[in-house]
């Protein structure tokens, strides 16, 4: 008897491991994976699109058992930063971010600290910043954006002079 992780989500780019573990039967064991030239217990995938993996186990006697898991491949949210390009020196900019993904609800994670979908900074220097957005399955998408902080003119007048009427 096989036995596998049960169907699964991953998300888009991301390894699986996953593990047979077979009872009964006379050891030693021979494995052979559908998708994998694999002849271990362990398959290790990336898979690009969703699709079942099938594993046959066969034992010293030629008995042989098969499992199958459906590996389901999910897209990574993907997320992007809308900001002003520059600012000057003791301004403040509000940086906002656009996610698209059918997951929701997205949690937010900036470099920053802050949680939410946007932020409003006051950097004195050129900055980046970047989110890190996960949704319901953990899947991550990440955007960052410069921010480039402008010096300020100094202003100078000159030296003051007195100036007499004639």
């Amino acid at each position: 008897i096989i036995q596998l992780l049960s169907d699964t989500l991953i998300c888009e780019g991301n390894t699986l491991q996953t593990k047979a573990s077979v009872s009964e039967g006379l050891a030693p064991y021979t494995y052979k994976w559908s998708e994998n030239a694999s002849m271990s217990e362990t398959l290790n995938l990336t898979p690009i699109t969703s699709k079942n993996y099938q594993l046959t186990v066969t034992d010293k006697n030629n008995c042989s058992d098969t499992a199958e898991i459906m590996i389901t491949v999910v897209s990574n949210p993907i997320v992007q930063l809308i900001s002003p390009p520059e600012i000057c020196k003791n301004d403040s900019a509000l940086i906002q971010s656009t996610v698209n993904g059918n997951a929701i609800p997205f949690s937010f994670l900036w470099n920053q600290q802050q949680t939410s979908s946007q932020i409003t900074v006051h950097p004195l220097v050129t900055t980046i910043y970047s989110v890190t957005v996960t949704d319901q399955n953990l899947c991550v998408g990440i955007d960052s954006v410069q921010l480039t902080v402008n010096t300020l003119p100094i202003a100078d007048v000159g030296n003051s002079r007195a100036v007499c009427e004639n």
